[in-house]
């Protein structure tokens, strides 16, 4: 039988909410929770599947850095709707979410450089559309990749993975964190699932920073 799977944009429930239900279900089989699944998007259903394992791994990543404390993560969220914050702020909080999603695409051996992180939010604070300006120079800047010199085995990312990375980290900062029933982790795997299904979007408006920034905004409205 085939399943016909929803547009992404019927789903009327923030994409929280969706991990919220399917967290409440743990300790069910994975065959029970099989065909619920079935019924989500694929970008969505590939991110979730696993969320009964969750609990089971760190919720930093595989990475050794560890999520940054609340304030420095509300205050770069804020900066990105026109508040002022420190660059080393905008650095940890990207730095960890950077991390998570690189982890998510088994690139774990790529690098993040908090000091590029840094110049990026240099690059963007006194732009008019803070959020696109930031978009932008986290992907000129190429904030994560391979040290020059250094033996690696994942492979390198394409311009369109690294895109989505980038779009990702947005999103994250853009949603809302006031919000203690549900991880940071959780909320960046949902921001990287959002980042693919609004790439082709976000290419075509590139070249506009005030529809870009528009759209990164409403975006980040549905988590």
């Amino acid at each position: 039988m085939t399943v016909s799977h929803p547009d992404p944009r019927e789903l009327t429930l923030p994409l929280r909410d969706l991990v919220r239900g399917l967290r409440q279900k743990t300790s069910t089989p994975r065959a029970m929770l099989a065909p619920a699944l079935e019924l989500l998007p694929g970008p969505l259903r590939d991110v979730i599947k696993n969320i009964a394992h969750i609990g089971r791994e760190t919720e930093h990543g595989t990475r050794a850095t560890r999520q940054p404390q609340m304030a420095v993560i509300t205050r770069s969220a804020a900066a990105l709707r026109g508040e002022a914050v420190a660059a080393s702020d905008t650095a940890a909080a990207a730095s960890y979410a950077i991390g998570i999603l690189l982890d998510a695409v088994k690139a774990r051996d790529l690098l993040v450089s908090e000091t590029m992180l840094a110049l990026c939010w240099h690059d963007a604070r006194e732009q008019s559309f803070r959020a696109a300006g930031y978009l932008y120079a986290l992907f000129d800047r190429e904030p994560f990749g391979v040290a020059p010199g250094l033996l690696h085995s994942d492979p390198t990312l394409s311009d369109t993975e690294r895109l989505t990375i980038c779009i990702a980290v947005v999103l994250w900062l853009l949603s809302d964190h006031d919000d203690e029933g549900i991880s940071e982790f959780e909320l960046v795997k949902i921001a990287g699932w959002l980042a693919v299904d609004c790439l082709e979007t976000c290419q075509a408006k590139w070249d506009d920073r005030e529809q870009l920034q528009t759209m990164l905004i409403d975006t980040a409205g549905r988590i």
